[in-house]
């Protein structure tokens, strides 16, 4: 029986002489530099060892050996590719980890408002940045205020507490319909516009969307949230010079979407 010593060489000396196929072209240095970063060969001197404890010689396992190198190699280096690692569900999936991320607004940025168990409440970034409290259940996101559904816009009036009546322009002012909360009493926007945040288990099931049914899929979600999140985030306001500070690709919505229909 060889030691792991001599089968490493035996693997070595055979990588080393190993032809590859001529199709490859320009990529042949690629792969060989990628074999040739050494390491303890385990997978091709276990398949070696295998071979000689069932009575046959190393060398005649020495394709299966190197077959077994090569694909384990071709793992890594797709581990390292983000265009082959870093798929539409994983990037989609880093808009709802609950976290507070300050040096990157896309991170989490879906969570603020759909995190929890269910994902359906607010989390601490909502309470640092807009003071809703954590666990918040109904926040507006502007559908009544956007009114794409274009829905018939009625005025509403709200008594604050100081006895003031303030008129409302909105399809649907939802929650403060039965909070009677006006404007000015509503500093989180819980009530005005305000609608029960939807868990997302299961978003993919639930078409239309919003509470009005403007959105009749997920892709028209994730292009309203990105008119959301410009208006929102905009430092100085439409047409300023001054750009959102948080605005979504088209490249960030396909991967919201891709990663909202993971949750089943």
């Amino acid at each position: 029986m060889s030691t792991p010593d001599e089968l490493r060489e035996l693997v070595e000396s055979y990588l080393a002489e190993l032809a590859l196929t001529p199709e490859l072209k320009g990529l042949e240095e690629s792969m060989r530099d990628a074999l040739a970063g050494g390491g303890k060969r385990v997978r091709p001197v276990l398949c070696l060892a295998t071979a000689e404890a069932a009575g046959a010689e190393a060398e005649a396992a020495l394709p299966a050996a190197a077959a077994l190198e090569l694909v384990h190699n071709f793992s890594l280096v797709h581990d390292d590719l983000p265009a082959l690692d870093d798929d539409s569900e994983r990037r989609g999936k880093r808009f709802f980890e609950d976290v507070v991320d300050f040096s990157d607004l896309k991170h989490g940025a879906c969570a603020a408002c759909h995190s929890g168990p269910m994902l359906n409440e607010t989390n601490q970034f909502a309470e640092l940045v807009f003071g809703v409290p954590k666990g918040t259940r109904f926040q507006s996101i502007g559908i009544s205020e956007v009114n794409s559904g274009q829905n018939l816009v009625r005025v509403f009036l709200f008594k604050s507490h100081d006895g003031t009546t303030t008129p409302v322009a909105s399809p649907d002012p939802g929650r403060a319909l039965i909070t009677g909360v006006a404007p000015q009493d509503d500093p989180t926007v819980e009530n005005v516009n305000a609608f029960k945040t939807p868990t997302l288990w299961g978003a993919s099931r639930t078409a239309p969307y919003f509470h009005d049914n403007s959105a009749k899929t997920l892709e028209d979600v994730a292009a309203h949230y990105n008119l959301f999140f410009g208006i929102t985030s905009d430092p100085d306001g439409p047409g300023g010079p001054i750009p959102p500070l948080l605005s979504l690709t088209p490249g960030d919505q396909a991967d919201i979407v891709s990663y909202l229909k993971l949750l089943k």
